[in-house]
């Protein structure tokens, strides 16, 4: 089985990149036999040794739904996080929308599509409450995945 982060066109010199590789840790840990897969180049692999990784080389058509199937039949997939999508499939896996910063809030369809919903800020947590009251019980605060020894971008 495999735990799927997209991480394509995310920098890894960038805020997203820095939680991108935070967030992977934190899977990898969590679930150890788990292969975690990215969908872009961020260097999350080289986190550890020992962790179970691989990454799915850009392909045309990766994300359009006809691909979209086999795509994840291939790498058994169980979940998909993203920062910027969800995918329209009916491959049944666990989706996970997480949302890093206040204009992601504004892209209401893409919000209301999500059926999990992860924010990375006890602020932003507040700022999602007032904008889509009726969807808190599909978000989820996990600002644990910072740490003190965040750099500043």
């Amino acid at each position: 089985m495999a735990i799927i982060l997209d991480t394509e066109d995310v920098l890894g010199t960038t805020y997203l990149g820095y939680l991108a590789r935070s967030l992977f840790a934190h899977i990898a840990t969590i679930y150890p036999s788990e292969r975690i897969i990215s969908t872009g180049s961020v260097d999350i692999q080289n986190l550890a040794s020992d962790i179970n990784s691989g990454e799915l080389p850009a392909q045309k058509g990766l994300f359009h739904q006809k691909k979209t199937i086999k795509w994840l039949q291939q790498a058994e997939a169980s979940a998909f996080i993203s920062f910027k999508r969800m995918l329209k499939t009916a491959y049944p896996i666990k989706q996970v929308l997480i949302i890093t910063g206040e204009k992601y809030l504004g892209n209401e369809k893409l919000v209301r599509s999500a059926t999990n919903i992860g924010i990375v800020s006890e602020g932003l947590n507040q700022l999602f409450i007032e904008k889509y009251p009726d969807l808190r019980t599909k978000s989820i605060l996990i600002d644990g995945i910072m740490d003190n020894s965040a750099p500043d971008y």
